[in-house]
């Protein structure tokens, strides 16, 4: 499952950590970025396994700016 985070839209309320921190995490800003076992080219992208697919969809969810993408 590819994640995908617009950390400009991002406005650091910390809900998709706090929702599901097996896959997001707060950067030196307080910013959402991927925890770094599931990056890929740079903190804002990467693969999570299948068995977090609904924790990081959850994290999506939630997200009050529609700042993340799960695909």
């Amino acid at each position: 499952m590819n994640v995908k985070i617009d950390q400009e839209a991002c406005i650091a309320c910390g809900i998709c950590y706090d929702t599901c921190s097996d896959v997001y995490e707060s950067d030196e800003d307080g910013n959402s970025r991927l925890v770094e076992d599931y990056r890929t080219d740079d903190e804002r992208t990467g693969e999570v396994p299948e068995e977090l697919a609904d924790c990081a969809e959850e994290g999506m969810e939630q997200c009050p700016v529609d700042a993340i993408e799960v695909s």
